[in-house]
């Protein structure tokens, strides 16, 4: 999730809390704990590929929580020394472990919840965190304000977000009642994952009665809305995506891929340090190659992201010599131009 959002509600979780009452300590132990597990972002200024990698691993994890919040709770107590540090660390994990839940229902690679006995990512895939459709065009650059502009752009089109900032500002500035509405808040964010977890159940009932014979349907968030979902079929043809309106009794669009290329180019493809990393964090990985006679270009998509036509969203790409070797490798949650697959030219 965005860092606003992550903020709102680590500051209603933590008014839950009968202690500190002093407002300002809670407010700067809440916000801090709420978004330091963020602090892989850094790897955001790496080589593209390791923010997918390192995102939403170790910091996100309940023991890396834990000791984060240990930390924020020490130093707390030598700022705030009216706070005890037992106050401080409560404060401190409560709004922590909002953040690692919060990037569990978000759609996306997942929250590495259970390191060190686990790395498996986790995800329930209810929210759309970042809309790869509404971000920068630049996104890919190493800018801090362009990843912060990435980010506001989702942030205030979430209706989560939004429950959240009211929540924390009521709560917050609600005196004596500030434990009931915390509680109410904390209530109604519930209930609106309840919401979208129906509405993702109800997408997958509209795809299955229209998608061709094969799995059941996965649907991912297809935007803000609660309503909007993609739900993608795989059979033996190839996958198929439908886009959903929960409001509408059909799917309002539907496109049938073809079965994902093997290729001698895509095959050494699976070799680069891009196409694994990619692969090991991908939901419905899905691939094709374009040649002409001075490179060959294979371009790995994950369908979970195809939430637009007309640009190339979530994709690493290898570019190669015609033999083979390779030239270029990247990931990128959102490409500049677009790399159409050879059926759909």
């Amino acid at each position: 999730m965005d860092p606003v959002s992550h903020l709102a509600w680590g500051i209603v979780t933590a008014n839950i809390l009968p202690e500190p009452d002093a407002l300002l300590p809670r407010l700067a132990i809440a916000g801090t704990a709420a978004v330091a597990p963020d602090f892989d972002f850094v790897t955001k200024f790496l080589k593209n590929i390791y923010f997918l990698k390192y995102h939403h691993s170790v910091t996100h994890s309940f023991v890396g929580v834990s000791v984060m919040g240990v930390a924020i709770a020490a130093v707390a107590r030598l700022v705030f020394p009216s706070v005890s540090f037992v106050e401080a660390l409560l404060v401190a994990l409560v709004a922590g472990a909002s953040h690692s839940l919060l990037d569990l229902i978000m759609h996306g690679t997942g929250a590495m919840v259970l390191w060190p006995f686990s790395k498996r990512m986790f995800t329930a895939s209810l929210l759309l965190g970042l809309n790869p459709t509404t971000t920068h065009a630049r996104c890919h650059e190493k800018s801090l304000m362009v990843c912060m502009v990435c980010q506001m752009h989702s942030a205030f089109r979430s209706r989560m977000t939004w429950l959240g900032i009211i929540a924390a500002a009521v709560s917050t500035f609600s005196g004596a009642l500030r434990i009931p509405f915390a509680v109410a808040g904390t209530i109604a964010g519930i209930g609106y994952i309840i919401v979208t977890y129906i509405q993702k159940r109800k997408a997958r009932s509209i795809a299955l009665k229209s998608a061709p014979s094969g799995a059941p349907p996965k649907a991912f968030p297809a935007g803000f809305s609660p309503h909007k979902w993609l739900a993608v079929t795989e059979h033996s043809s190839g996958p198929v995506l439908q886009w959903v309106d929960t409001r509408e009794k059909d799917p309002t669009e539907s496109r049938e891929l073809p079965v994902p290329m093997s290729t001698e180019a895509i095959e050494a493809s699976r070799s680069t340090r891009t196409v694994k990393e990619f692969l090991s964090a991908c939901v419905i990985p899905w691939v094709f190659e374009l040649r002409d006679p001075e490179k060959v270009r294979v371009q790995w998509q994950d369908l979970s992201y195809a939430l637009s036509a007309s640009m190339d969203l979530y994709a690493a790409r290898v570019t190669m010599s015609p033999d083979l070797s390779v030239l270029d490798e990247d990931f990128r949650e959102r490409w500049q131009d677009v790399w159409p697959p050879p059926e759909s030219k």
